[in-house]
């Protein structure tokens, strides 16, 4: 969502809370699943934090750090350290070729998005 986009929505849930004219006759507990999505998209459109960069992805940085150029090497520094492994993941990492700088990066902004969504699901349970 654009942050245009998502200013004006804000603006429309906070004029129905506070009961102003502009009322769109939501029950309140939608108004506090709406308020909730957008208080976690607004934290998650700002700065990421440790949970979003901390885990795998920090992870994954670290291996090729250690000289873990191919899929299989950065599977075994993954599996060495414990940490879960998704199932995307494990099939680009089965290969036993050269793991460009390309698809490291892929798999980094793939696993920030991943924790970032699963982020989203726990705070709106």
């Amino acid at each position: 969502m654009k942050q245009r986009d998502f200013n004006k929505v804000k603006k429309l849930v906070d004029v129905a809370l506070k009961g102003d004219p502009l009322d769109y006759s939501f029950n309140q507990g939608a108004l506090e699943t709406i308020r909730k999505a957008l208080m976690i998209a607004d934290r998650v459109m700002g700065e990421p934090d440790v949970n979003i960069w901390g885990g795998l992805p920090r992870d994954i940085v670290m291996a090729r750090d250690m000289r873990c150029m191919k899929g299989h090497e950065v599977r075994k520094h993954l599996e060495m350290i414990e940490r879960d492994i998704p199932h995307w993941l494990d099939a680009e990492m089965k290969q036993d070729k050269h793991v460009a700088k390309g698809d490291m990066v892929v798999w980094i902004f793939k696993t920030a998005r991943d924790a970032m969504l699963k982020e989203v699901d726990d705070a709106t349970k």
